[in-house]
């Protein structure tokens, strides 16, 4: 798996990101408006769908660089030491700190 594999996996879990905070807005209220100036009204399945998909985004990425955090401050990670993913490992981002902190967020918004 190439370095540059894994900054476009961290590009499009940043993105998965960004597009659901930016369709988090009240979607009662048809004239929110942002910078771009542009009205948008996305549904709640939606909303819901973009959430669960950058929360597995996330803890992917969490479980997959946690054996090489701290190792490679300012430097890129040689593509030969880049951890090779197991499905499994997914299951290990419960443990990180980046994860389990954000459980009582969507735990507020499943009752919202």
């Amino acid at each position: 798996m190439s370095v540059a594999w894994y900054r476009t996996a961290c590009v499009v879990v940043a993105g998965l990101m960004s597009g659901c905070l930016y369709g988090c807005g009240d979607s009662s209220n048809s004239s929110f408006s942002y910078a771009g100036g542009m009205a948008r009204k996305i549904d709640r399945s939606t909303i819901e769908d973009k959430v669960r998909g950058s929360w597995v985004g996330q803890m992917a990425g969490v479980a997959w660089g946690a054996p090489t955090e701290f190792l490679y401050a300012g430097r890129t990670i040689p593509e030969a030491r880049v951890p090779i993913w197991k499905p499994e490992m997914i299951n290990l981002a419960f443990l990180q700190d980046d994860v389990y902190v954000e459980i009582p967020l969507l735990m507020a918004m499943r009752t919202a």
